[in-house]
């Protein structure tokens, strides 16, 4: 698709403004008036005319990576940023672009269309896509768990935001599940790892949902001397048959906005620390069931129409 193309490349420009310590972090100042992110929305406005079916599995894939990460920039440039697990949830599924005349949410894209429409995390949570949806049509059969690496809620302790293309989008989720997997802590002495949040919560996608399942997972993406401690503490356990301890670091919520009064955040700079690990596991924020509402209703709908950014029911 020509738009889809065309959208991929305002994305790359528009990273390349906006994006600082290495993709952590946003700058959100004057977004919405800036002449790069102007020149993204008309491109996006084009959105409705892509057919997402049309799409090769891999162009599919980068293109709804790329659309999951601008959106959440753009919705929070213009709504603000979430400020409770409730504002969160009610964020992910109202902020929508048009897309082939049907709508999507962050969610939608993320457990609809990435995750091969997979209920979220939470309790009596529901699949996106009812088996009459459409968009059902658009839905990775193959699902790649490297996604949860490489999509952007606007937390400091997500993934750093990156573009994708098609031709590369394997070694480009690749390189940024190592760059995440690099902060996991190997403790052979207490025979612990600490490990983000993402892989409790979404360990189902890891193989089969085991903590033994995960770690062989995360294994391979491991720099070399980490990789060998954590082979090594797996062996001795099976061998011994003892426990191994999995902790989780404490996820940051806090927003990932640019301090315009922080000099080094203006720039350029080293990627943002880790969140020192927690030895207990630390439960994800209490969210309300999903309930899906057909049609959609109360929600922000990007990229479609003059100004774009307009409150609006969707009939």
């Amino acid at each position: 698709s020509e738009v889809a193309q065309e959208v991929t490349q305002k994305v790359h420009v528009l990273y390349a403004k906006i994006l600082r310590s290495q993709g952590k972090l946003v700058s959100y100042d004057n977004l919405l008036q800036s002449d790069v992110f102007l020149s993204f929305l008309r491109s996006a406005r084009k959105l409705r005319s892509v057919d997402p079916t049309k799409l090769a599995p891999k162009q599919r894939l980068a293109f709804f990576l790329n659309i999951y990460n601008t959106l959440q920039i753009h919705a929070t440039a213009h709504l603000g940023s979430p400020k409770s697990a409730l504002d969160r949830h009610l964020f992910f599924r109202t902020a929508c672009y048009d897309i082939g005349g049907r709508v999507y949410s962050l969610n939608d894209i993320e457990h609809g269309v990435l995750r091969g429409n997979r209920p979220p995390p939470g309790a009596l949570s529901m699949p996106p896509f009812a088996f009459s949806d459409a968009r059902r049509l658009c839905v990775l059969d193959d699902p790649d768990p490297r996604i949860h690496f490489a999509l952007n809620c606007g937390a400091l302790s997500c993934p750093a935001i990156r573009a994708f293309d098609a031709d590369n989008v394997d070694e480009a989720l690749a390189a940024a599940t190592a760059a995440f997997v690099a902060d996991v802590e190997i403790d052979p002495r207490q025979r612990k790892v600490g490990l983000s949040m993402i892989f409790k919560w979404y360990a189902d996608d890891f193989g089969d949902g085991s903590p033994l399942a995960v770690l062989l997972w995360i294994h391979p993406y491991l720099e070399a001397d980490k990789a060998s401690k954590l082979l090594d503490l797996i062996e001795e356990a099976s061998i011994t048959q003892s426990q191994m301890m999995l902790s989780y670091y404490e996820y940051n919520w806090a927003h990932n906005r640019v301090n315009p009064a922080d000099p080094h955040a203006a720039q350029e700079s080293p990627a943002v620390a880790a969140q020192p690990a927690r030895t207990a596991a630390v439960a994800p924020p209490p969210m309300p069931p999903m309930t899906m509402v057909e049609p959609v209703r109360q929600g922000q709908r990007f990229g479609a129409e003059e100004p774009a950014t307009r409150q609006r029911e969707l009939a």
